[in-house]
């Protein structure tokens, strides 16, 4: 539920501090008074992406701030998931805008991804307006209605579905690459052959050519290395040279005796002095060892120059020419097996499609349970909705796919086309709804859809923006019914210009503007019982109260 909502320098809002209330919260206000904009905030803090336009003018940044409460295990699972603290069921949205592009999304202080919020955000509310009702005219979007019945199930199975999809795509994109390229194989089994025998008697390995250079250099330079071996050898033999470095290390241990200073440079040169000694007897080792070999080197020549002639022929670095071994080995025994490759492949593209068929029946079926309790439980809301005669049926047709032909008809969310069928008058045939329907009837149709949701979905904020748009008398009052029904088990924010809907609400929020030192600022503010009947009044009249409509708003106000 939706606790508290703080918005700075969004739109027309300069500030704006709210708190919010279980039951049926309704707002009401001239047309372009900042309602909607009150909505917009909602949404940026529900996961809707950001705008540098939506800031005030001549401010730097806006910010939204929404403080939410729950009893949604879900929700729970997922602040923990992003290692986020909340107390009491409680945790605060932050969106920031900036003109400079840094916008920032933030849980309780802690920076947070978009992804992040809209999947938090689905647990927390919905908002309907009248754009959602038009969703009805495209046939496209009834599976997503559906499957929002049962949304956490049917996510992970279409996911499933999908893997098993992509696997069966792939599969039959392989066996298709291999019958197109099978004359491709057949012509060039000949030169794939040949390659691969001379690359073969080559007898490459990685990393060979880097090890010939650096043995090929040295042996080249065979008698500079041993040239200076044996002078560093001759010095460091000397009589001279040992005399002079032993009277240093005796400096050093008197030295080390006068302090701790001094103490710890002494050992230093003691180590070091303990690996020159070492050292010493390893150049004297290296150059006893060191012996040059002329056929070695005309060796080691000639197979360089074997594998720069091949490497220039193919046009290939030694590794890409491992690479390509390793390519006409699979090319060689592809052509000669092309048709076992075919059938194998085939093979498992026709396991991988009955596997997936399997899954999408299941979802088949699925879809099929889940629209018989919608059906059974909308004719009842429709009823409640001033729709009592109407017939509303919801019709599966699966795809037949038989063989892998049929592939492509497999969709993203499974085989399923889905058609709304309705019949509001008595006798009348059952046609499709985004022809038939007439707006009014598509709006309590959608409402009807969302009554029903609401009580399995688990949210705990709904928030109807002007769907109501359109409807009076009677139809107002069972829409306006509704919705204080609904409010029973969630919480309900419904911008309105209807005044039945106003007057069931629980809670009356009004927005508006002023102009303040030149500049427009939209302000709202929750009603007194009596300023609720002057506004009500003022719908009925469509203009200022008159005795009549504000006798009207009374009777709506605190009619039972």
């Amino acid at each position: 539920m939706l606790k508290h909502l703080s918005i700075s320098n969004f739109a027309i809002i300069e500030s704006i501090e709210l708190d919010f209330h279980d039951g049926l919260t309704v707002l009401s206000g001239e047309t372009g008074a900042g309602k909607s904009i009150l909505i917009d905030a909602i949404s940026l803090v529900l996961g809707e992406r950001a705008s540098s336009e939506m800031i005030r003018t001549n401010t730097p940044t806006a910010t939204i701030k929404a403080v939410f409460s729950h009893e949604n295990e879900a929700v729970s699972r997922k602040l923990a998931k992003l290692g986020l603290d909340f107390y009491a069921n409680e945790f605060e949205i932050t969106r920031t805008i900036s003109q400079n592009g840094k916008n920032t999304i933030q849980i309780n202080q802690k920076n947070v991804t978009l992804q992040d919020l809209k999947e938090l955000s689905g647990l927390l509310a919905d908002i309907h307006s009248q754009f959602d009702t038009q969703r009805l005219i495209h046939p496209s979007n009834y599976v997503e209605l559906i499957d929002n019945f049962k949304r956490s199930f049917m996510d992970r199975r279409i996911e499933e579905y999908k893997e098993m999809l992509s696997r069966l795509r792939q599969k039959v994109h392989e066996a298709e690459e291999l019958k197109r390229k099978k004359e491709d194989f057949l012509k060039k089994q000949e030169i794939h052959r040949f390659q691969l025998n001379e690359l073969q008697k080559l007898n490459l390995s990685l990393g060979e050519e880097e090890s010939l250079r650096e043995e090929e250099h040295y042996l080249e330079n065979f008698d500079k290395i041993y040239s200076i071996l044996e002078e560093i050898k001759a010095t460091m033999e000397s009589d001279e040279f040992a005399v002079s470095f032993s009277l240093i290390k005796d400096h050093f241990d008197r030295l080390g005796d006068l302090g701790a200073t001094y103490k710890e440079k002494s050992d230093q040169f003691k180590d070091h002095y303990y690996e020159l000694w070492d050292l010493m007897e390893e150049v004297s080792k290296e150059s006893s060892k060191m012996n040059f070999d002329p056929q070695e080197l005309n060796r080691i020549s000639e197979r360089l120059h074997l594998i720069q002639s091949t490497k220039e022929k193919y046009k290939m670095t030694s590794e890409e020419l491992l690479e390509h071994i390793t390519f006409l080995k699979k090319a060689v025994e592809i052509g000669e097996n092309v048709d076992e490759y075919i059938e194998k492949t085939t093979k498992e593209a026709n396991l991988l499609l009955d596997q997936t068929l399997v899954i999408a029946n299941d979802l088949t079926s699925k879809r099929k349970s889940i629209c018989a309790q919608i059906s059974a439980d909308l004719k009842v809301v429709l009823n409640d909705l001033a729709l009592p005669n109407t017939q509303f049926e919801i019709q599966i047709t699966p795809q037949a796919i038989t063989s892998l032909k049929d592939i492509g008809l497999f969709m993203e969310y499974g085989i399923d086309t889905i058609e709304f069928l309705i019949s509001p008058n008595v006798g009348e045939a059952k046609r499709p709804l985004s022809k038939s329907a007439s707006g009014g009837e598509m709006s309590r149709i959608m409402l009807g859809f969302k009554a029903i949701m609401f009580k399995s979905a688990g949210v705990g904020t709904v928030i109807f923006d002007e769907i109501d748009t359109g409807i009076s008398g009677a139809v107002a009052k069972k829409i306006a019914r509704k919705m204080e029904d609904i409010a029973q088990s969630v919480q309900v924010l419904s911008i309105t210009h209807i005044p039945q809907v106003v007057a069931r609400g629980k809670h009356h929020l009004k927005v508006e503007k002023k102009e303040v030192s030149k500049r427009t600022m939209a302000f709202a503010r929750y009603l007194s019982s009596e300023e609720r009947i002057e506004e009500i009044a003022k719908m009925i009249s469509s203009d200022k109260p008159t005795q009549a409509s504000m006798q009207s708003a009374r009777e709506l106000l605190f009619e039972e």
